[in-house]
């Protein structure tokens, strides 16, 4: 339900009919990396789910291994997001978007390290 209604606001975000300058990352490939990077994290939470439900898990070692996952995950993302950039009127989402990942990282390293 969540990653639909993202999905959706994404998409309004792609429709908004301003005019791009010839620097800007067209909001199509923009919204398409997003959906992407909310796809990865599914597929680790997924992931990760399963790891637990194993057996011989061990629960310290499975949530490391998710968290230094997700982490790589996150940096991933903020090395191709950093690349992009929107033009108005949403052109603070991006870096927007790349303080939280590094805010989601910071909260990843402190329940590791």
């Amino acid at each position: 339900m969540r990653i639909g209604i993202l999905t959706a606001t994404a998409l309004l975000f792609c429709a908004m009919d301003q005019p791009a300058a010839a620097t800007d990352t067209p909001h199509i490939a923009f919204v398409h990396e997003y959906i992407r990077e909310l796809g990865e994290m599914e597929d680790l939470r997924a992931a990760a789910q399963v790891d637990l439900k194993r057996k011989d898990s061990n629960p310290v070692m499975e949530g490391i291994h998710y968290s230094t996952r997700v982490q790589l995950a996150l940096r991933t993302s903020i090395g191709i997001l950093s690349g992009m950039h929107i033009g108005p009127p949403i052109d603070f989402l991006v870096p927007q978007i790349i303080d939280f990942y590094k805010q989601k990282i910071e909260v990843h390293e402190y329940m590791t390290g």
